[in-house]
């Protein structure tokens, strides 16, 4: 009896022998043609923008500045901010790993030193009697 080519995507013909990747018009995807899309050694490298470390970094030091200058309650959100850009940034592999570290550090300072200084003052308002 002849073999015959699977012609479906069954996981196997009647022989038990494994189908073939159809070939595209281009060669792609055939046995002989080099399917390497699942090799990760041949993958093409990526590098990946500084953007989020750049404005995790940025968002640190505007809410560090925000908490000296503008309301603490600005800089805890810019400080949260911080921290889930630097978060991101470290997650995905961005380049400058330093900047990403830097606004984590700057946004856990805002979030950590403005609720002291928030739950500070209002246990002076308490102790005075006025809350």
């Amino acid at each position: 009896m002849p073999h015959s080519t699977p012609t479906s995507n069954r996981s196997a013909d009647t022989n038990g022998t494994k189908p073939q990747r159809p070939m595209s018009s281009t060669g792609e995807g055939s046995l002989m043609g080099g399917d390497f899309s699942d090799n990760a050694a041949n993958a093409p490298t990526t590098t990946t923008s500084p953007a989020l470390s750049i404005a995790s970094a940025a968002a640190g030091v505007i809410g560090v500045v925000l908490a000296l200058f503008v309301s603490w309650l600005l800089s805890v959100i810019v400080g949260v901010a911080a921290i889930l850009l630097g978060r991101a940034a470290t997650r995905r592999e961005a380049s400058y790993p330093k900047l990403a570290l830097v606004g984590k550090i700057l946004g856990f300072i805002c979030v950590v030193a403005n609720t002291a200084l928030m739950v500070l003052y209002i246990y002076q308002l308490m102790s005075l009697g006025l809350l």
